[in-house]
């Protein structure tokens, strides 16, 4: 396990081994398994910036792994599934 994983809460560890197989192409073949291999990779690194209130906020490659899974859980609660098709309009933001 990489070591910027090291601090990260058991969860999402877990959830982040769990969500992309192993494999022997390095392109992984969905934007799940895309995003874990990119937490493997970089997990504690800064992936996304936002300015609010004039200070620039930092977004880690773990976070957005818990606030991407925060969301399917949701949409799945709300009775998506899979096959289901789903629009997203809003602002080019992090919780967008």
């Amino acid at each position: 396990m990489k070591s910027e994983l090291r601090n990260a809460s058991p969860s999402v560890v877990a959830n982040v081994e769990r969500s992309a197989p192993a494999r022997e192409s390095s392109d992984p073949a969905t934007l799940p398994a895309l995003l874990a291999s990119q937490v493997r990779a970089s997990g504690a690194r800064i992936a996304m910036r936002e300015k609010k209130f004039g200070i620039w906020q930092t977004y880690s490659w773990l976070e957005v792994s818990k606030l991407t899974r925060d969301l399917a859980c949701g949409l799945s609660q709300a009775g998506v599934s899979r096959g289901d098709h789903v629009a997203l309009i809003g602002g080019n933001r992090p919780r967008l």
